[in-house]
């Protein structure tokens, strides 16, 4: 967590010195600000994993905040820590998805509200592992592509020695047609011996002569 940010906003002063003074120990990196201005422009020049906001603040409010944050950071775990008990603004802002929890304020339990900033963090990184978890699939997805149409090739017309029977790759190198038909497919080859062939090379063994085939 050592290289995660989380950010708190409240416009008293006092609030924010209590939170530092209470998270101090924390594993992740804390960044405090005195407005919803002053943490649009945090945001734009350095990552921030976690807003924690106050809900009524001078100039734009909590909730205003929280939606433009999540128009222009949208990975970004938001939550509200809010003294407000205004019912259908907190029902609001839960509805519309724009934060993980509502938290009231003051803090009763500091163990308590460490937890849920700490189950905020672990839900970014949970994300996070998914976003990369569904890019590797899809890069996975595109080199599966690439050796099907490989495969693919096989439909086409090959190079074929009349003599030797050997297949001429896109190489230019001539290899026995079990070689090359093993390489481009999950194919496996065993020998054996057609009745033609049999016939021609054991007559003793195989006396009846076959009928010709295509």
């Amino acid at each position: 967590m050592n290289d995660l940010a989380v950010m708190f906003v409240d416009d008293e002063q006092n609030v924010l010195d209590a939170l530092e003074r209470k998270l101090i120990r924390e594993p992740y990196r804390r960044i405090f600000a005195a407005s919803a201005l002053d943490a649009l422009e945090i945001l734009a020049r350095e990552p921030v994993h976690v807003i924690v906001t106050d809900m009524q603040m001078p100039g734009m409010d909590g909730l205003a905040f929280l939606r433009k944050a999540k128009d222009l950071y949208p990975e970004i775990v938001r939550l509200v820590f809010s003294g407000h008990t205004d019912v259908p603004l907190i029902l609001e802002t839960i509805n519309s998805g724009e934060v993980f929890r509502y938290i009231t304020k003051p803090v009763a339990e500091p163990a308590e509200f460490q937890a849920v900033i700490r189950q905020a963090v672990e839900y970014y990184l949970l994300r996070r592992d998914r976003r990369q978890l569904m890019e590797q699939l899809a890069e996975r997805n595109k080199e599966l592509e690439a050796m099907l149409a490989q495969v693919k090739q096989l439909e086409g017309l090959l190079p074929i020695c009349v003599g030797c029977k050997k297949i001429r790759d896109d190489t230019g190198y001539w290899q026995r047609i079990e070689k090359y038909i093993g390489a481009h497919s999950q194919v496996e080859f065993s020998h054996s011996l057609c009745p033609e062939c049999a016939h021609r090379l054991y007559s003793d063994v195989f006396p009846d002569k076959p009928q010709p085939t295509d």
